[in-house]
């Protein structure tokens, strides 16, 4: 990509861009699978995107309709190019057509990042409380693991109660007249009351005893509405559940791989105690940076107020959208109108006097950044596979995003990390 630049009136950047042909098909497949995936299709590696959109949606022609975004996808090329931070992401204007096999020519106004200074650099001071793992934790995962290799043992015989365990026998079983066979068994242990069946179901095992057999008849749920099953049931046995003890006996016996029970529990303590740790460090992060924050005096331009309420406007209607939900349906769950619109210009202001601030410590303290700091930033968007997310915001020239990310990131550690941290019991 070739890019020209030249400084314009007052503090922004008027950029010209001519993407290559190259450039212009990568960006048309990035909007294709951007759009795909909106409309909630997985994209298939090695078939035509266009050819997924029109076998899953039934759209004839791909490229037409994403065209209006392909822009958006070069431009962060443009950046990468001239080493320009924006204060948010620019709006590219077209200077020739743009076409699949052709090169494209752009043009858009960068408002370059500002930098702010802090009125003070000393550590932050707050009061957390102190971390500490519930032992009650353990003790449920224990129990949890022991409940996955109970037994059933049979006990006298009486009428069957619920929440008794119950080994039932079912044959004959009918959906809507229609034989069902995947239901039949010759004897499986039911637990009554615990929403396995429909409550139907339940109701008529109930006051049955063992040796006893009985056409049972309810409503199950089905693909539309309801269906009837009819089914002959019989009482086999009633049981006990029995739930073994996690001693080294039974960890010799089924899980060999540790050295006894002992092991066992520091192992459960260590995954509760790691996952938990997360959540520790990031609440003392945000308690930190509510201290920080509070240095703060700049006065943020309004376009860089309003592109950044923009962007939260999108990612919240993306969000919603995902879980069916319209962006006025939620403003009118949340007070309406006026009161989202509080809401949002606190946040908006919070999200980015938080960035602003992070920024001004990684110079201040003069801090630089390592490929761990990368692939730590990369961890946050793909927790499972952070390499394939540094691939990702890589291949879409998104290198200068996933750099802010990252240092913003290690200056909220070296904050924390220099913290005077009183602790409570």
């Amino acid at each position: 990509m070739k890019v020209v630049q030249k400084k314009l009136v007052g503090d922004r950047i008027l950029v010209e861009a001519t993407a290559s042909v190259a450039d212009v098909e990568k960006a048309f497949d990035w909007a294709s699978i951007a759009f795909l995936q909106q409309m909630g299709v997985q994209p298939e590696q090695g078939k035509p995107y266009a050819q997924q959109a029109e076998e899953h949606l039934g759209v004839p022609n791909l490229d037409a309709l994403v065209m209006p975004r392909v822009p958006e996808f070069l431009v962060p090329f443009a950046i990468e190019k001239k080493g320009i931070m924006p204060a948010f992401p620019p709006t590219p204007a077209a200077q020739t057509a743009l076409n699949r096999g052709s090169e494209f020519t752009f043009t858009m106004e960068i408002l370059p990042k500002p930098e702010f200074e802090l009125e003070s650099y000393e550590p932050v001071e707050f009061t957390a409380k102190a971390f500490s793992l519930n032992p009650q934790e353990v003790e449920e995962q224990m129990r949890q693991t022991a409940l996955g290799f109970a037994t059933y043992e049979a006990i006298e015989a009486r009428p069957v109660k619920m929440h008794d365990y119950v080994k039932i026998a079912i044959a004959d079983t009918k959906q809507d007249g229609e034989p069902l066979e995947v239901f039949n068994t010759e004897g499986r242990t039911y637990p009554m009351g615990e929403g396995y069946m429909p409550t139907g179901f339940d109701m008529a095992l109930l006051g049955m005893e063992p040796g006893q057999s009985k056409e049972v008849s309810f409503d199950a749920p089905a693909d539309e509405g309801t269906a009837k099953v009819t089914c002959t049931v019989t009482v086999l046995e009633l049981q006990e559940q029995v739930i073994p003890e996690i001693n080294d006996e039974w960890i010799a016996k089924n899980m060999p791989f540790f050295r006894d029970a002992k092991a066992f529990r520091e192992s459960i303590e260590y995954q509760l105690e790691r996952m938990h740790r997360a959540e520790y460090d990031s609440y003392l992060e945000g308690l930190a940076l509510t201290q920080l924050t509070k240095r703060f005096n700049g006065r943020i331009d309004d376009a860089i107020y309003e592109a950044m309420r923009d962007t939260q406007l999108r990612q919240m209607s993306t969000e919603l959208q995902q879980q069916g939900i319209s962006l006025d349906q939620f403003i009118q769950q949340n007070g309406g109108q006026q009161q989202f619109g509080m809401m949002l210009m606190v946040q908006t202001r919070m999200v980015l006097v938080n960035g602003y601030s992070l920024d001004a410590v990684f110079r201040h303290e003069k801090l630089t950044l390592t490929d761990e700091d990368i692939m730590e930033a990369c961890a946050l968007i793909n927790p499972q596979n952070p390499q394939l997310a540094r691939q990702q915001m890589e291949d879409m020239g998104n290198a200068f995003a996933l750099r802010e990310m990252a240092e913003r990131r290690k200056a909220t550690k070296w904050v924390v990390e220099h913290a005077k941290i009183t602790y409570e019991d």
